[in-house]
C-alpha cells in the first residue's frame, strides 16, 4: 500500500488514497483496485496497467471531451424572413402576396394593353370549365363642326355579342351636348371580333366580362392639339347618355387630360372596374337588355371649331364563355380558376382610380392598392399592417419588404 505523506498531519489519508476514493465515485459499479495494486473496471475499459497514482495522474490530465451542443441538438438552417411571398395556395409572381390567378385577374383590370402569357378570367367559386376569348379594336373619333366642338367614344361594356353594336362614336357632324347612340354625327359599330352573335347567346351560351380597357391619343396636327379629354364609368345601370359632358365632366371619378402640343401620340387610358358582383354575373346578353348600356365614355372639348381634334382610340376586351346550345359547343375549355381571397383584394384595390390617365399610374394605383389590401386583409398578412404606416390608411412610405413588394406587383403589372 502506498506510504503515507511524511508531510501530512497524523492520522491523515494519504493523497494518492484519497484521490483514488474521489475517481473511484466517478466509475462504474464494480470497479475496484487489486491487492497487487491494478485497477479493475468492468465491461467498458480494459485494465489499466499502472499504479493508482499513475492512473489518477493521467485521468486528470485528460479529462473526458465535452460534446458539443451542435452534435448532440442538430440545429436546423435558419429561415430566411419573407412577408406574403407564399400566403397563397398557388404560386404568383414573387413577393406579391397573391396567387397566379389573382395576380393575373389584377393585371388584365388595371393594364389590359399589357403582354398576357395566357388568358385571364375571374377567380371566382366555384371553378368552370370556360372558353376564354380576347379582342381588340382601333379606330379614330373627332370632334364635330357643326355644334359645340365635342366628341365622344362611348363603350357598352357588357354586350357580347358580335352583331350587336357596343361602340358610339362621334364624327363630323355630330351636333349634341353628350354621348349618344343615335343621331346625327353618331357612328354604332359592333365587336365583330367577338365568337357568338345574338342568336348563340340567347339559346344556351352565356358570357362573363373579365377586363376591358380603351385608351386614347390626340393626333391632331400639331399646331391644332388642344382642348381636354375627359374620361369617366358611370354604375352599371346608369348610361352615359342621359348625362350631358358637362355633367359627366363634373362627375367625383371623372379623370381631365388637358391637351397640348406635349400631349401628342401620348396614351391616356380608362380601365373598366366592377361596381358590384352583378358585373360578373354570367348572361345571355343579346344586346337589348338593361346590362347593355353605355357606361365608359371618353369625350373631348376642342378648343374652337376651327381646330378640330382627332383622337386615336384601342379597346382591349377580355371574355370568358361558357354553356353549348344543339349547334354550337365551345372549344378550347379551360378549367377557371378560383380564389376568393384574392379575387376580394383585387376588387378593393380595383375601386381606386388614378387622378392621372396613363398607364404607369394605374399600375401603380392598383399596386398600392393591392398592398393596402393584403396588410388589412383577415390573413397572415395583418401583421405588416404597421409597416403600411403605423395604422393609418394610406399613411407612411412603403420600405424594406413592402417596398420589395410595391416594386414587384408594379413591375408585373407592367408587363
Amino acid at each position: 500500500m502506498p506510504k503515507r505523506n511524511p508531510g501530512a498531519p497524523k492520522g491523515a489519508a494519504p493523497k494518492n488514497k484519497l484521490l483514488l476514493s474521489q475517481i473511484m465515485r466517478l466509475l462504474p459499479p464494480g470497479s475496484h483496485v487489486r491487492s497487487d495494486g491494478f485497477l479493475v473496471v468492468p465491461h467498458r475499459l480494459r485494465v489499466i496497467d499502472r499504479s493508482p497514482a499513475a492512473q489518477v495522474a493521467a485521468l486528470l490530465r485528460k479529462p473526458p471531451k465535452k460534446l458539443a451542443p451542435k452534435a448532440m441538438f442538430p440545429t436546423m438552417p435558419p429561415q430566411k424572413a419573407s412577408v406574403l411571398s407564399k400566403t397563397m395556395a398557388l404560386p404568383g409572381p414573387a413577393g406579391t402576396g397573391l396567387s397566379d390567378c389573382a395576380a393575373m385577374y389584377a393585371k388584365a383590370l388595371s393594364n389590359p394593353f399589357g403582354s398576357f402569357d395566357s388568358l385571364p378570367c375571374v377567380p371566382m367559386s366555384p371553378p368552370t370549365p370556360t372558353q376564354r376569348w380576347q379582342t381588340t379594336v382601333r379606330g379614330s373619333f373627332i370632334t364635330g363642326s357643326g355644334g359645340g366642338g365635342y366628341g365622344f367614344i362611348a363603350i357598352a361594356p357588357f354586350v357580347a355579342a358580335n352583331n350587336t353594336s357596343k361602340y358610339f362614336y362621334s364624327g363630323n357632324l355630330f351636333v349634341g351636348t353628350g354621348p349618344a347612340t343615335s343621331g346625327t354625327g353618331v357612328v354604332a359599330l359592333p365587336n365583330t371580333q367577338l365568337p357568338y352573335n345574338a342568336t348563340a347567346l340567347g339559346s344556351g351560351i352565356v358570357g362573363r366580362l373579365v377586363a376591358l380597357g380603351v385608351r386614347v391619343r390626340n393626333i391632331s396636327p400639331g399646331l391644332q392639339v388642344g382642348g381636354v379629354v375627359v374620361a369617366v364609368q358611370v354604375d352599371d345601370q346608369q348610361n352615359v347618355g342621359n348625362f350631358t359632358f358637362d355633367q359627366l365632366q363634373a362627375l367625383p371619378d371623372a379623370v381631365l387630360v388637358p391637351q397640348a402640343l406635349a400631349d401628342q401620340n401620348e396614351w391616356s387610358m380608362l380601365a373598366w372596374r366592377p361596381f358590384a358582383l352583378s358585373s360578373l354575373d354570367w348572361q345571355p346578353d343579346d344586346g337589348v337588355g338593361s346590362n347593355a348600356n353605355p357606361t365608359m365614355s371618353i369625350h373631348c372639348y376642342a378648343p374652337s371649331l376651327t381646330q378640330q381634334q382627332t383622337i386615336e382610340y384601342e379597346i382591349v376586351e377580355f371574355w370568358e364563355y361558357q354553356g353549348q346550345t344543339t349547334s354550337v359547343n365551345p372549344p378550347n375549355l379551360v378549367l377557371s380558376d378560383a380564389d376568393q381571397v384574392g379575387f376580394d383584394r383585387v376588387l378593393d384595390a380595383a375601386q381606386r382610380i388614378p387622378r392621372a390617365p396613363t398607364p404607369a399610374e394605374w399600375q401603380q394605383q392598383m399596386a398600392y392598392g393591392l398592398v393596402e389590401a393584403v396588410a388589412h386583409s383577415d390573413s397572415v398578412a395583418r401583421t405588416i399592417e404597421d409597416l403600411v404606416g403605423g395604422g393609418r390608411k394610406g399613411g407612411g412610405l412603403l420600405g424594406g419588404a413592402l417596398g420589395g413588394i410595391l416594386k414587384s406587383l408594379v413591375g408585373f403589372l407592367a408587363i
